[in-house]
């Protein structure tokens, strides 16, 4: 269940920290943003879904395409970066998901900029929340995942190569499977991905 949301620069859409309820109702007038929100709040799902079949390489650039290339980028966003965060439940902890992107005028310059998944809440014996992957944020094209899975275990890093013209989730679904050590519990593949779709 997505529990918050927030987008920066995402067509008219800024929002920051909406949490939604059981029932969740959007009103105002033409032209006010209604459908592009749903459409932001959606960017991740569809990537999911649309990404299996698609005519593009790219899971993201397919999303990218649905929703219109440059027309994307709010015109007055003072740079050209697209960020989306929400905040779901993941084996009954908050989590945070990030997803930043960069938009241009050819299909080169949108690339991924970050992904990363984090618990929701610090501990107070660390300085930032527990990670389960980060993507392009220490060095561009390369995602560190904690083979930890629980707050408080061992925790080794490993790093892996990603392109950063696609979701992680797309590049390693395989390797997630291959290497059960980055996904013990299975929080990767068994809550988050279908926890969108």
């Amino acid at each position: 269940m997505i529990k918050t949301f927030s987008v920066k620069n995402f067509r008219n859409v800024n929002v920051e920290n909406i949490e939604f309820d059981k029932i969740n109702i959007l009103i105002g007038p033409n032209n006010s943003g209604k459908t592009n929100f749903i459409k932001a709040l959606s960017f991740f799902a569809n990537m999911i879904i649309g990404g299996k079949d698609n005519s593009y390489d790219s899971s993201f650039l397919a999303e990218v395409d649905r929703n219109g290339w440059e027309k994307m980028l709010n015109k007055y966003a003072s740079n050209s970066e697209v960020e989306f965060k929400w905040t779901i439940q993941l084996n009954e902890e908050d989590c945070d998901y990030s997803f930043s992107f960069n938009v241009g005028n050819q299909p080169q310059n949108f690339f991924v900029t970050k992904e990363e998944l984090d618990m929701s809440v610090i501990p107070v014996w660390e300085k930032r929340p527990f990670n389960h992957f980060k993507c392009h944020t220490e060095k561009k094209n390369e995602c560190v995942f904690s083979t930890a899975d629980k707050k408080g275990q061992q925790n080794r890093r490993v790093t892996m190569p990603v392109s950063d013209h696609d979701t992680v989730l797309f590049q390693f679904k395989d390797t997630l499977y291959d290497k059960p050590e980055l996904d013990k519990e299975k929080i990767i593949r068994k809550e988050f991905s279908p926890e969108f779709e």
